[in-house]
């Protein structure tokens, strides 16, 4: 009797915390009792409370990552604004009445709105988008036109709406407060993992008569192929083969 191997260092954090709710789930499938051994029942239970530290660990670099991803698109609204700011400078100094009298006007309601990348989120959004209103309403969208600045009234409506909509779907699930350490999270996960299929193997190989053991032992080398097929199919090569060691 083997445990197929499975180099678990290869999977992802999301594919070791799948692999650890696999395990559980495919044993409820098979309507394994698991309290019939009080070690495999504390072994399960450890990983059902793994499982969960995992989702949370998991959603916090979800989390993680759309901050920093609001955080380039503040920066890219910010830019917009500025680009803007630039491109009506150039008429500061024209000559063509038309252009200073647009220059004027336009500098008028640029002024109302001078500090808004200094804002928080709610109010910059907020603050951008009674910006954009004015400059295409009827008072001052003929101006903007004269100017030539509609591309970028419209680069600074486009960054803005992607900011909105980045930030109305971040992660509200878990709070800032609570802070999860994934590397810590996974390595006693997949210590308690190893020591319940060790477990398993050792006695499905001294009670190789009783089919509970032998049962858990398939359930385990049928999940523990899965994801070695994966990371076999990941690497480009072979499909992998039981061998008579684990890896991770």
């Amino acid at each position: 009797m083997l445990l197929h191997k499975l180099k678990i260092t290869g999977l992802t954090h999301l594919e070791a915390g799948q692999l650890i709710k696999s395990s559980i789930k495919d044993l409820e499938t098979a309507t394994i009792n698991t309290a019939t051994d009080t070690h495999i029942n504390a072994y399960v239970q450890k990983m059902v409370a793994d499982s969960i530290l995992f989702d949370k660990g998991l959603l916090q670099i979800k989390k993680n990552q759309e901050t920093e991803d609001i955080a380039k698109l503040d920066v890219e609204r910010d830019v917009s604004l500025a680009a803007f700011n630039r491109q009506l400078k150039v008429y500061e100094l024209a000559v063509n009445p038309e252009f200073i009298t647009a220059y004027k006007t336009i500098t008028i309601v640029v002024k109302k709105y001078k500090n808004l990348a200094k804002l928080n989120y709610e109010a910059e959004s907020n603050g951008i988008d009674n910006l954009v209103d004015d400059f295409n309403s009827p008072a001052y969208a003929p101006h903007i036109a004269t100017l030539k600045l509609e591309d970028f009234v419209n680069r600074i409506k486009t960054t803005n709406n992607d900011f909105k909509l980045k930030f109305s779907h971040r992660s509200t699930e878990i709070s800032s407060t609570e802070h999860y350490d994934m590397k810590s999270i996974r390595k006693n996960a997949m210590e308690n993992y190893n020591n319940y299929t060790q477990y398993v193997l050792s006695l499905a190989k001294v009670n190789s008569a009783d089919p509970y053991y032998t049962a858990i032992l398939n359930i385990i080398n049928q999940t523990r192929k899965y994801y070695s097929d994966m990371l076999a199919k990941r690497e480009g090569g072979a499909i992998a083969l039981p061998a008579n060691a684990i890896t991770g």
